[in-house]
């Protein structure tokens, strides 16, 4: 069986946030304002899970003994893979995903507004990611708390920073993270598929109305860039893009409950 410290369906993270800081000058100064610029790099795409319901011809796929080496008996975290769209926050710009593209269509304006009252706690070396929410994609969840969720933070373009991490560090800024849906460890990839092909049938932690897209897995610990992908991984439901073609001009603002 697998062992969990979380299991949980009302998105409460039991993980202990670290409080740590630093003196200097008789002031406690945040740790992410210790952080020194560096610059930013390209972002690898998540390789699905071997039991991944929907898996197109051109994605990644790690085998089954490849999802034991790194995710079977180590600490691991699963969180829900929201149905929204891929963005990055870096040096007072937002970002469609990676650096190359900077985000100009008015589905990223929320993004915008909430990185322009943030963007001064966070350093110039660090890149946030995370799920940009207002604009409705193929579901429409009817209980979000912000237009955007923070998923993952690369620190100078050369460390993924460990989950721990990136939880006091939304705190600290004052975004949520993706809900957070087990942590511990497993002792087979069975157990890990069995665990998803159970709770994708529940209610996703941001809606009551629809089931989860699906789920990312990965572990618990930093890591480095050139490691990514032997750190995490994802299973999506079936049919889980809905959306056209003309999405972008046909396109309609979700709601903050």
């Amino acid at each position: 069986m697998c062992t969990s410290s979380v299991d949980v369906q009302d998105h409460k993270d039991a993980t202990s946030v670290r409080k740590r800081h630093y003196a200097m000058n008789v002031e406690c100064v945040s740790p992410i304002q210790q952080r020194t610029k560096r610059t930013c790099s390209q972002v690898s795409q998540t390789s699905h899970l071997p039991f991944s319901p929907c898996i197109q011809i051109d994605d990644n796929v790690v085998n089954l003994l490849q999802c034991s080496d790194l995710f079977v008996g180590k600490e691991v975290i699963i969180t829900e893979k929201l149905d929204g769209g891929n963005c990055q926050l870096y040096q007072g710009r937002v970002y469609a995903r990676t650096c190359k593209n900077e985000a100009t269509h008015q589905s990223f304006s929320g993004i915008k507004s909430i990185y322009a009252q943030i963007k001064y706690l966070i350093p110039n070396n660090l890149a946030l990611f995370g799920e940009n929410m207002l604009g409705i994609h193929s579901i429409e969840y009817n209980n979000l708390k912000s237009f955007f969720y923070l998923f993952s933070i690369l620190e100078g373009g050369t460390r993924w920073l460990g989950w721990d991490e990136i939880v006091d560090i939304a705190e600290e800024i004052g975004v949520p993270h993706v809900p957070l849906l087990f942590r511990g460890t497993f002792n087979s990839s069975e157990e890990i598929q069995f665990w998803m092909d159970e709770h994708i049938t529940k209610n996703s932690q941001v809606g009551s109305n629809t089931g989860p897209e699906g789920f990312v897995i990965r572990t618990v610990d930093g890591c480095d860039v050139n490691d990514f992908e032997g750190s995490i991984a994802k299973y999506v439901r079936k049919n889980h893009v809905q959306t056209g073609v003309d999405w972008k001009r046909t396109w309609k603002a979700a709601k903050i409950k």
